[in-house]
């Protein structure tokens, strides 16, 4: 049996509803990567409800005391998720 790639197990374990998701699967499924919807703090506070969006992730260019982050929803608060340092080969 040949071996497969991850791309390849990704696609197939794929199976049934993407839950709205599917550009995202596809995106890893080709070998793209994901570009998350982009907020502002006050747009998550004002129009984009933790509540309204559970699971959900989302780049915050402010979202880290003025510094861009991801954020994700419990359903109740939009959780920071600190980017880390930059990447490198060394």
């Amino acid at each position: 049996m040949a071996t497969r790639t991850a791309a390849q197990r990704l696609r197939a374990k794929r199976t049934g509803s993407t839950h709205g998701h599917g550009s995202a699967i596809r995106s890893l499924a080709t070998g793209e990567g994901i570009q998350y919807p982009s907020f502002t703090v006050a747009q998550l506070t004002g129009t984009m409800s933790a509540a309204n969006n559970p699971r959900r992730i989302v780049w915050v260019s402010n979202g880290n005391a003025g510094a861009a982050c991801l954020a994700v929803s419990d359903g109740t608060n939009w959780l920071r998720i600190a980017l880390g340092a930059a990447v490198a080969a060394t």
